[in-house]
């Protein structure tokens, strides 16, 4: 089994599982536990800064006038701008003509909102684990297989979300702890 780390962009903000204001929102996937053997390639990206409001309407449908399920068609176009990107590091990995053509037709072939699992918090837990006003990375994951190359990728997307409004936060639980 090959390790392949391929960091998109360096991870200045330290948006790892050591950020103390780091929140998983999505985790996407189309990998079963019979792929797991394959390399793995992972792509972290730089946070892309967005206001809470914005966060809200990107990512969750509007009922009614309340937010509810998660909605995936943003990220389904950043990962469609990814694809190029995507393409170009994963070529590397190819030995022949016949893979990198079967590699591109897969890597353009993907789209989130078709035949993967996903596990998403909804927009009243998201709220309920707000517990500062301060600004918030939100991590969503998507997990793919890639059978061209018998690779299992991953791309980390972070969001730093500015501007959380005070009535979203009972209180700022970082006072209570020393």
């Amino acid at each position: 089994m090959c390790l392949i780390y391929m960091p998109v962009y360096p991870d200045v903000e330290e948006t790892d599982e050591t950020n103390p204001h780091l929140l998983d929102l999505l985790d996407i996937s189309n990998i079963d536990n019979s792929f797991e053997s394959m390399n793995k390639a992972t792509f972290k990206l730089k946070p892309i800064h967005v206001s809470f409001p914005i966060f809200e309407r990107l990512f969750f449908k509007k009922r009614l006038g309340v937010y509810s399920a998660s909605k995936l068609t943003f990220l389904d176009s950043l990962l469609n701008k990814l694809k190029p990107k995507l393409t170009r590091e994963l070529r590397k990995y190819t030995t022949s003509a016949c893979e990198t053509i079967a590699l591109n037709h897969e890597i353009f072939g993907l789209t989130i909102i078709q035949g993967l699992r996903i596990k998403s918090l909804s927009h009243t837990e998201f709220i309920r684990i707000l517990d500062t006003t301060n600004d918030t990375y939100v991590r969503a994951t998507i997990h793919l297989a890639v059978f061209s190359i018998s690779t299992n990728l991953t791309i980390e997307f972070i969001f730093k979300v500015k501007n959380i409004p005070t009535n979203h936060c009972a209180f700022d639980a970082d006072d209570l702890f020393l």
